[in-house]
């Protein structure tokens, strides 16, 4: 797989599972939740193990800040699963955390997810 293919079947999985995805930072009159599907890093490995890529990706969920936390680990799943759907990972992490960089209070998930493509 390619990684333009990955990043199409991930936006389609996450939208299946009810949520917008965005290649940018969520501006300060986004409807949430959303999932950005922000930077990556690739390490090309093919002549060591005949695969494409080792790629580093982040993904962030935003919510508005007054979002039970009930709800959030919900929508936390939904995006574990949407990433399941897609590709098996070497590693998944995820740090929860609020968020005021857009001048609105929000509550964000930053997943750090590792796969080899």
């Amino acid at each position: 797989m390619e990684l333009t293919e990955y990043y199409k079947r991930l936006r389609s999985a996450l939208q299946a599972n009810g949520f917008r995805v965005f290649f940018r930072q969520p501006q300060p009159d986004d409807e949430l939740p959303l999932v950005h599907i922000n930077v990556h890093t690739d390490l090309d490995v093919s002549s060591k193990t005949d695969t494409l890529n080792k790629v580093e990706q982040q993904i962030d969920y935003y919510a508005e800040g007054g979002t039970s936390p009930v709800a959030v680990e919900s929508d936390i799943a939904k995006v574990k699963n949407a990433l399941s759907r897609v590709v098996q990972w070497d590693s998944l992490t995820t740090q929860i955390t609020k968020d005021t960089s857009t001048g609105r209070d929000l509550s964000r998930a930053m997943f750090l997810v590792k796969i080899t493509i």
